[in-house]
């Protein structure tokens, strides 16, 4: 019995070091579309991030001298100071050609992108390689990028780089041990499905799933390189019936290790609703906290309508046609005008780049209010199409604190057009929370 024990433990001990040696024995160096060679140099953990890049004495001092002396002497050291006890820095080197050393912290354009992945096989949106700190250095650009959302718990994390041109070839990827060591909150879970009720609504979340499904076709967000969706479906009833008039328009995601997820609306699948996050909700965290808004979406009672008539089409580049004015739920709105494609507007204005835009002004905050155009009519009854809306907050020339919100609804003018009809509508959103564990659906590998 003593032999078999001592058996097993060799045994074991053998595959938990060919499984370290394997992972270990990564690649480190990957070569770039532009010619030059991009390397994995360290990763380091916690809020003081140092990175020595240089093999002189003073280099291998820098941690124990006084600051005086760092201050003295020009060590080849690069330093990052996280506003987070928990952050991580990723410090890669690209070679130059540069010959002399040149100093900087001003980022620039790099040939290579990355993305997070988790142990599950989960990839992040792509992340700016251009953030954090950049120190060009003789022969080579070293890069600390800090990565402020990442699969807290995994035990191991990865990074995969992806090429700028052509756009998202895959290039290569390394895992590293996740090494921080925040003792963080674990929150309880819902199981699934759940119902919550607001007012006369009954909203169900079915399924909470990362990675990409295949339930339903594919959604626009879905067909970038790197894309790794969580997609949320729900059933909604209103007085114990189906009713597609209501959507979900929005989702704010929290998880108790500070990562914060937002999606766009969802859309209508039949009788099931779903909602695409651009990104993966990580599987490992015990559970996320769904703040949901539902909104209605179509077929606006008489009192949510707003129609502004007769409106003329701008010559180009001018903005006309502003003044009128509405009191919905205690909230003043006033249309601002309808502008042609670049139009030059006042400066605190927003557009909606390429397209005839209607521009309104409401009060700031108005949270449980949501404003769209549901429709552009001309003389004719030719209908635009409707293409985006874009908003920013204003001071209204009154200082630094926001009062007011400006929209922009861009469209398709129907040819022909010279006056419009613009309906808008106004709604009053609802909220519900959730608190759950996503589960792992599908999740794409690397090209």
């Amino acid at each position: 019995m003593p032999r078999l024990r001592l058996t097993v433990l060799l045994v074991t001990a053998v595959g938990v070091l060919l499984v370290w040696l394997i992972r270990e024995a990564q690649p480190r160096n990957w070569p770039l579309p532009d010619g030059s060679v991009l390397s994995l140099g360290k990763v380091t953990f916690g809020a003081n991030h140092v990175f020595r890049f240089g093999n002189r004495c003073q280099d291998f001092l820098y941690p124990i001298v006084p600051q005086a002396w760092r201050n003295k002497f020009h060590f080849k050291v690069a330093t990052l100071t996280s506003g987070r006890t928990d952050s991580i820095v990723v410090w890669l080197q690209r070679s130059t050609r540069t010959s002399k050393p040149r100093f900087t912290r001003l980022p620039g354009p790099k040939p290579f992108c990355l993305a997070v992945l988790d142990e599950h096989g989960l990839e992040s949106p792509l992340l700016d390689a251009s953030a954090s700190i950049s120190i060009l250095a003789a022969g080579r650009d070293i890069i600390g990028l800090e990565l402020h959302d990442y699969p807290h718990r995994s035990r191991r994390i990865g990074i995969r780089i992806y090429s700028q041109k052509p756009e998202g070839a895959f290039i290569g990827e390394f895992t590293f041990r996740n090494k921080t060591k925040e003792d963080y909150p674990v929150w309880p879970h819902e199981p699934l499905p759940v119902s919550k009720h607001a007012n006369d609504l009954e909203v169900t979340l079915l399924k909470l799933e990362s990675g990409t499904a295949e339930d339903f076709p594919a959604t626009p967000e879905a067909t970038g390189a790197t894309a790794a969706l969580t997609r949320a479906t729900f059933a909604i009833q209103e007085k114990n019936l189906t009713d597609q008039n209501w959507s979900v328009t929005r989702i704010l995601a929290a998880s108790a290790t500070g990562e914060r997820r937002g999606s766009p609306g969802g859309r209508w699948w039949g009788s099931i609703h779903s909602v695409d996050f651009q990104g993966p909700l990580w599987v490992d965290e015990p559970a996320w906290n769904l703040r949901v808004e539902v909104s209605r979406t179509t077929n606006y009672p008489p009192g949510q309508i707003w129609k502004i008539t007769g409106v003329p089409v701008p010559e180009t580049k001018q903005l006309v046609g502003g003044g009128a004015l509405t009191n919905m739920y205690q909230a003043e709105l006033e249309f601002l005008g309808l502008s042609a494609p670049g139009a030059l507007l006042p400066s605190r204005h927003v557009s909606v780049d390429g397209r005839w835009n209607a521009h309104i002004r409401t009060p700031y905050p108005v949270d449980e209010l949501r404003f769209s155009l549901i429709e552009v009519r001309d003389q004719l009854g030719h209908i635009g199409e409707l293409r985006d809306v874009r908003s920013t907050t204003s001071d209204g020339g009154r200082g630094i604190t926001p009062r007011e919100m400006l929209y922009a609804f861009g469209f398709d003018l129907p040819e022909g057009a010279e006056t419009l009809d613009l309906t808008f509508a106004v709604t009053r959103s609802v909220y519900v929370d959730f608190q759950v564990r996503p589960t792992l659906a599908k999740a794409k590998s690397g090209r």
